[in-house]
């Protein structure tokens, strides 16, 4: 991995779910509505496509300019283990390719690691697409996961 791919963000979770539900969640789109962004779509093999669209009338308190609209190629798929993925804003010119990676390590029957990676930022990112501003978005993102999650062992 180059210098530049090792500039990034790197998180990890313990959530009391298994490694399967995590993975679905991750990866199925009415479900990933639930818990990250207001609209997705993924086809779940190596070469899939992702997009994930936040809409700026779901989040009034974001202030966003306007809806943002993320588009990645699936570059690997080991399900309920690790799910890595481009990330790109196609209308920002300024905002270049980066990857995302989660890996999933079942440590109980109902208890999983998670780790998630997004790398390739250069540093000079500004606003919304800052590393500053991803690193919040991914830590809600991961605790939003585990509510999700969780929420589904004491039903």
């Amino acid at each position: 991995m180059n210098e530049k791919q090792e500039t990034g963000i790197r998180k990890e979770k313990i959530i009391q779910a298994g490694a399967e539900m995590i993975f679905n969640a991750l990866i199925e789109p009415e479900k990933i509505t639930e818990w990250f962004q207001d609209e997705a779509s993924l086809e779940p093999s190596v070469g899939g496509k992702i997009r994930l669209v936040t809409l700026k009338e779901m989040h009034p308190n974001w202030k966003l300019d306007r809806d943002y609209c993320m588009d990645g190629t699936i570059i690997e798929f080991v399900p309920n283990k690790r799910l890595s993925y481009t990330w790109k804003f196609d209308d920002i010119p300024d905002f270049l390719e980066t990857y995302v990676t989660w890996e999933l390590e079942q440590i109980k029957p109902n208890t999983t690691k998670v780790k998630l990676a997004h790398v390739g930022f250069t540093g000079k990112e500004k606003g919304n697409f800052s590393i500053e501003s991803h690193n919040q978005g991914w830590a809600e993102a991961l605790d939003k996961l585990a509510k999700y999650c969780e929420s589904f062992n004491s039903a």
